[in-house]
């Protein structure tokens, strides 16, 4: 499935300690990849995937215009 807009939030809480990080990895991904227009990701703090997709962004962007939106609260 996809979707025009994707809003994805709480992913500084991920990966769970009592969850197994492949499958918690699979799962943001999944979300991180069905939005066809706009993807915008939402963290309160600067850990966890969010994090990671902050860092992500910040070296790719120049090379990619259409980056996602990112919100730190």
């Amino acid at each position: 499935m996809e979707f025009r807009v994707v809003f994805l939030a709480g992913l500084e809480m991920l990966p769970r300690k009592e969850r197994d990080e492949g499958s918690e990895r699979s799962l943001a991904y999944v979300g991180l990849t069905r939005a066809q227009d706009a993807l915008y990701v939402l963290g309160n703090e600067n850990k966890g995937y969010f994090a990671e997709i902050v860092e992500i962004s910040q070296r790719k962007r120049v090379a990619a215009p259409k980056s996602p939106v990112l919100i730190n609260c």
